[in-house]
């Protein structure tokens, strides 16, 4: 992965590939989703050199193959006036042209202030748009990534205080931002894009969160540790482990959130079974029926979220306690017959 995270800010990974590059892309993609895989990834919001007819044929690839597309959009043409493509019309125009289905990934953080026009395309495509949201106003990516390019940070009313590096937990001044892009490039940072103690920063979080058919779901990125060295299965957690707390926190925070303007049953709903309504859903959803799936047992009035973003802790764990929930594994039913074991 830190191969990945350091590439987001190199020049030859963002942009346009050649006709040659997209034919092999194309085959390579096809084999993955013979072999299984649930849809097709698009990371366009940190290639915006990406030209946008290349986007095209991949969605034509995740309609033939009735799969979908989960798109982390490139930049909104409010935030960059000379972008190629407007990321919202894009994904919507794609979905229109090819008929495949199309997910937008948190589309909180990636159009912040201008929120409601992109919910607006989605809800009035013709083909219909799925998306998620989570519930934090700070969000998590490589410091190599291009919007935060200090030259760009003004797009999104950003200033280098708004950005965490993780590693340290210190919060960034300008000339120390555009060291560490060059030094460290794979390193995450966490990003203040919202603040939740701003009441009009609030309401865009709520209103991506309630948006009817929204999900929500963590975008967490894996756990990083800074030594080579690790064992991931280890508990607790290193202290010298790296996450953002929606990692942990995410469905919590959004239960206690949100569950005063929504029923509890709609609230697990967005966290667990909306899921199987993203493009994914003819594969992720099939073990549905007669499969064995989990079941979250809790005391809703005991569910807390593990802590809030903090300046100089946002990129520590949180210890959750084990005794709050307890996961079963339950039987699925065939002619309403249960079938497999029941176990703790």
């Amino acid at each position: 992965m830190r191969t990945v995270y350091a590439n987001y800010g190199n020049p030859a990974w963002k942009r346009a590939a050649t006709s040659r590059q997209v034919s092999r892309l194309l085959d390579r993609l096809a084999e993955n989703l013979a072999e299984g895989a649930i849809g097709i990834g698009l990371m366009v919001g940190y290639a915006p050199g990406v030209d946008p007819s290349k986007y095209v044929p991949i969605s034509e690839l995740a309609a033939r193959t009735n799969t979908g597309t989960f798109t982390h959009a490139r930049d909104l043409i409010d935030h960059s006036p000379n972008a190629l493509i407007d990321g919202a019309l894009e994904i919507v125009a794609a979905a229109d042209e090819t008929g495949a289905r199309a997910h937008y990934c948190h589309v909180n953080s990636t159009s912040l202030q201008h929120l409601d026009r992109v919910l607006g395309l989605n809800e009035e495509s013709p083909e219909p748009i799925t998306t998620e949201a989570y519930p934090y106003g700070a969000g998590s990516t490589m410091i190599s990534a291009d919007f935060l390019a200090t030259s760009r940070l003004h797009e999104r009313q950003l200033t280098p205080d708004k950005i965490v590096y993780t590693p340290t937990g210190e919060r960034s001044a300008t000339p120390h931002t555009l060291e560490l892009r060059r030094t460290d490039a794979d390193a995450s940072v966490i990003v203040h894009l919202l603040d939740e103690t701003v009441e009009h920063d609030r309401r865009i979080i709520d209103r991506a969160l309630t948006f009817p058919g929204t999900i929500v779901c963590s975008d967490a990125a894996p756990l990083m540790w800074s030594a080579e060295r690790h064992d991931p299965q280890s508990w607790p957690p290193p202290a010298s482990l790296q996450v953002h707390r929606r990692t942990a926190g995410n469905y919590s925070k959004f239960y206690v959130r949100e569950t005063p303007q929504m029923s509890m049953v709609e609230a697990v709903e967005r966290c667990s079974l909306g899921t199987a309504r993203v493009p994914a859903g003819r594969r992720a959803g099939d073990a549905a029926q007669g499969a064995c799936p989990n079941r979250l047992r809790c005391r809703p009035g005991r569910v807390r979220p593990p802590g809030r973003v903090r300046p100089r802790d946002d990129h520590r764990p949180r210890h959750l306690p084990r005794r709050r929930s307890a996961l079963n594994r339950v039987c699925g039913s065939v002619g309403g017959r249960p079938v497999g074991r029941h176990r703790r």
